[in-house]
């Protein structure tokens, strides 16, 4: 089952990016991050899904919230972190509503991060308490899940870069980022995983891991798989490269059971080439 996400179509109005995802022949997408707020949006998507016979899912930072922010629920502030709920919370109840069956959430970070800096380089800050933040981050994530009813609650892990993780002093400020961290959370919550297979692309160099074990052990546990492409470097959401490494290792994991969203920043040409690609090699 094959999704497309809304960050494929660059359109501020979630409206307008959805008409172009459907209008391309897909009928399964997922809403994200990148548009803005407005009032007609969750009338615009009712009418939608009716029009091109659509199925939604939700993801994260969808919907948007009136003024932008960076969500944590890993926080010790305690006003990010209360509206890190809220958000989580709004997202759960449009999703019942759009009639969904997943929502995927990020994992969360010990720092807190401007939204300026999201996507890039994050300030030089000490990472206060990686317990307590671990502890906030189990909470909210256990009070959320017993507040979807049939829907499930998906945890997606992180990308920390080489020049972040430097600058924090060679200590990870992000939670889940590979299969050990994944490991130590699923300890302390019973969670299901959304592998980002890019996120762990990036996230492997820079803690210097085994891209390769690191996938197949991931993929191992998750039923739920985000695509796209980078040098490994940074999360650049580029079309899959057949002669990358990262198709070369997903040619090496089943996906035929899985869910997979395609997730190409701004061309639904690539998006149409990745899943042929995908095709052509009976992985999905």
């Amino acid at each position: 089952m094959i999704y497309i996400s809304t960050t494929c179509a660059n359109h501020q109005k979630i409206r307008d990016s959805v008409i172009e995802i459907a209008e391309c022949g897909f009928n399964r997408i997922e809403l994200s991050g990148g548009t803005d707020n407005y009032p007609e949006l969750l009338n615009d998507l009712i009418k939608l899904k009716d029009r091109f016979n659509l199925r939604f899912r939700l993801h994260n930072y969808f919907p948007p919230p009136r003024e932008h922010f960076v969500l944590n629920l890993a926080s010790l502030n305690q006003e990010i972190y209360q509206k890190t709920i809220n958000h989580y919370l709004r997202a759960i109840e449009m999703s019942q509503y759009l009639g969904c069956n997943e929502f995927g959430i990020h994992a969360g970070f010990y720092i807190d991060i401007m939204k300026e800096c999201l996507g890039g380089e994050i300030p030089n800050e000490k990472i206060v308490s990686k317990a307590k933040s671990m502890e906030k981050f189990c909470i909210g994530y256990d009070y959320l899940k017993e507040r979807t009813g049939s829907i499930k609650l998906y945890i997606e892990n992180n990308s920390i870069t080489n020049h972040n993780y430097r600058k924090s002093n060679n200590s990870n400020p992000f939670l889940l980022t590979n299969y050990h961290e994944y490991k130590e959370l699923r300890e302390l919550i019973e969670f299901k995983l959304l592998l980002d297979v890019g996120h762990l692309f990036v996230s492997s160099n820079t803690l210097r891991l085994n891209f390769k074990e690191e996938l197949k052990n991931m993929a191992n546990v998750s039923d739920y798989i985000h695509i796209s492409d980078n040098n490994g470097l940074s999360d650049q959401n580029r079309a899959l490269d057949p002669k990358g490494i990262i198709f070369s290792n997903l040619k090496k994991i089943g996906l035929t059971s899985k869910t997979i969203t395609i997730e190409i920043y701004g061309n639904m040409n690539d998006v149409s080439k990745s899943i042929n690609l995908l095709r052509k090699e009976k992985l999905i």
